[in-house]
């Protein structure tokens, strides 16, 4: 792919997660669920590459930026199906609690839903994305600032999530399961993503602020 070819890929995928964070935000009213994460995933790729939108990929492979084994593409729907499983306890969890204890349960189950998106890694391309999609509707469903990683943060980001990495097999994204050592290694990505989102809530703050003053 030339530089202008991929430039025109970039700029068709832009437009895509943009279809889809519009999507999101007007379903903040539920939670999502598998067939939304696809849906996220089609409109991404509507344009740029629309034979892979939705399709969980069909081979098996080593993405040169992940260190995480990734399951085989045989396993992936079963790990998907696990995946919703820890999406619906995260709700139940998340609905039963208030105030800072609900706060601090949902920065914990958007991280940790997120990260076991990416180990799993269910799609051929786009698999980033669309899992900070799924933070951000998690978090929006609550009323949250979407999960929108500054491109600072990224280097800050990957590392979080690789030290999450450490703490999970393969095998373990055939289950439902998650363990107390588990929840310790994804301390870093939990406090990023509360940092983000803390970030985006003062920049709103702030924006208003300033609409408030222009009108006056």
């Amino acid at each position: 792919m030339t530089a202008a070819e991929q430039e025109e890929f970039d700029e068709k995928v832009g437009r895509g997660l943009v279809a889809a964070l519009f999507f999101i935000g007007e379903q903040l009213d539920r939670w999502p669920t598998l067939e939304d994460l696809r849906h996220i995933h089609r409109l991404i790729f509507a344009e740029a590459h629309p034979a892979i939108g939705g399709e969980y990929r069909a081979d098996s492979y080593w993405p040169q930026y992940c260190r995480f084994t990734v399951p085989r593409w045989q396993d992936v729907p079963l790990c998907m199906l696990r995946l919703e499983d820890l999406l619906q306890a995260a709700h139940s969890e998340c609905d039963a609690l208030s105030d800072f204890e609900q706060q601090e349960k949902l920065l914990e189950w958007a991280a940790r839903i997120h990260h076991r998106f990416e180990c799993i890694h269910p799609f051929q391309d786009g698999n980033g994305r669309t899992g900070r999609a799924l933070a951000s509707w998690m978090l929006g469903h609550y009323g949250y600032p979407e999960f929108d990683l500054p491109q600072e943060r990224k280097a800050e980001y990957v590392a979080a999530l690789e030290s999450a990495d450490a703490a999970l097999k393969t095998q373990d994204l055939l289950h439902s399961d998650y363990w107390p050592h588990q929840t310790v290694a994804l301390q870093r990505l939990v406090d990023l993503v509360g940092e983000v989102i803390e970030e985006s809530a003062k920049e709103v703050i702030g924006d208003q602020f300033q609409s408030v003053e222009e009108d006056q």
